[in-house]
């Protein structure tokens, strides 16, 4: 469950707008560090749960 989140948060999310910046076409980096912060904690949470409860 907590993958699959992280992986939809990082395909229609993160990189989408990593991209927009990169080509400079207006995006914001302040969403982008957000987005980008919620991808590593749900993977972060992911990590956690496998080593604690395998």
């Amino acid at each position: 469950m907590l993958t699959s989140l992280a992986a939809v948060v990082l395909g229609a999310l993160a990189l989408p707008l990593q991209s927009a910046l990169v080509e400079g076409r207006g995006a914001n980096p302040a969403r982008l560090a957000m987005v980008t912060g919620v991808f590593n904690l749900l993977w972060a949470t992911m990590s956690v749960l496998m080593i604690v409860r395998p």
